[in-house]
This record gives structure tokens, sequence and C-alpha cells, in this order.
């Protein structure tokens, strides 16, 4: 087996711990491309079905709606969830962090992805996150204790979802502080750096 090297490290000197907003009722983001493959229908799924329950909470998607992408969730099916109440639709933009502060814990329940830099942000910064069991996610939600659904099941998103809620906020917080020290640790851009410049100086050396 080689060497993994933690991704491309993330700059934790420039994402601050920042408090939780513990908005009400809680904001729930969702950072990436709007395409079938990040699980975009499954969450709305879960979403509609939480919400007939009686639970209360803002569904937020943040990322590009490529119309020409044949897997993209297309223009009518997010204005239609938009005129709905399930989800708020916030466009795009070319820096999510002033969006993932404001939320309450960042969502990617992705049929499969590399190492998701959007989640290891939402660590640095200190929101929960939740995701799927798949390689790239698998690793950091289970180091961070976070919390994991199988991908393209709406049953396993939904009590991924229930036991999100059903946590404290003291606990909320308490794992996302946990999160961040992990991510600090091992994910941050001077730790993926120093394995980068041993691994060139083996290279040199042999």
């Amino acid at each position: 087996q080689g060497l993994r090297i933690p991704g491309a490290g993330v700059n934790v000197g420039r994402l601050e711990l920042t408090p939780f907003y513990r908005n009400e009722p809680p904001v729930l983001l969702f950072l990436g491309r709007l395409v079938v493959e990040k699980g975009i229908h499954e969450l709305i799924c879960a979403a509609t079905q939480l919400k007939s329950k009686g639970l209360r909470f803002r569904l937020q998607l943040l990322g590009t709606l490529d119309e020409n992408n044949p897997r993209s969730i297309g223009s009518n099916n997010l204005k239609k969830w938009v005129e709905e109440g399930v989800i708020e639709y916030l466009g795009v933009t070319d820096n999510v962090i002033p969006f993932i502060k404001q939320s309450d814990a960042v969502l990617l329940p992705s049929y499969r992805e590399g190492l998701p830099g959007t989640l290891l942000e939402a660590c640095a910064i200190g929101r929960p996150i939740i995701g799927t069991d798949v390689p790239g996610c698998r690793e950091l939600l289970t180091e961070t204790g976070s919390i994991m659904c199988l991908p393209r099941s709406v049953e396993s998103l939904s009590q991924a979802l229930e036991k999100y809620f059903s946590l404290t906020a003291d606990a909320k917080e308490k794992w996302a502080s946990n999160a961040r020290t992990i991510v600090c640790q091992k994910y941050s851009k001077s730790v993926v750096n120093d394995i980068y410049l041993g691994l060139v100086r083996e290279i040199i050396t042999n």
C-alpha cells in the first residue's frame, strides 16, 4: 500500500472556529453542483418526508445549475421545489465561507466523491457535516465522528437527518469542535505540504 495523502489540504488559518448561529428553525446547507450524482433528489425526498412529520428546518442549496449537463436536476425541478417551500436556492458564489458560517450543518449526500473541500471547510469553521458512506467522504466522516448515510437511499438519509435533529445544541457544538481539531491535525495545508515535501526529499535522496 502506498502513502495516502489527505487531499490538497485546507487553509485552517483563514477559517476560524465560528460560534453557532443556532438558527430557529435550523439551516441545513447543501454545497455542490446541482446534478443527480450529488444526491439532490434523495435530499429533496428526505426533506419532504421530515417536514410532513412536523420537523421545522430550512434547506438551502448553493451551487451551479448546469443545464447543459444531462445529469442536471433541471431548472423546472428547482423552481418547483422553491415554490413548494422545500428548499431555498441561493444561487452561485465564488466564496462559500459566509454561507457555511450562517448555517447549522452542511450536507453532501453524494453517490461518489474525492475528498470534498466543502466538508473540510465546514469542519474547520465548526459546523457539523452529514454525508454518504462512500470513499472520499467516509474517511473524513468517520474520523470526525460525523453522521453518515447510505448513498441513493432516501430512508437512510432521513434517518441521518433525524439523528442530527435529535442531538442537543451542546452535543452538536462539541461534535463540530472535535471535527475542527481533526481537520487541523490531519487535513490542514501545512500538514499536507509537509507530507509532499517529505516525499520529494525521499525521492531526491534515493
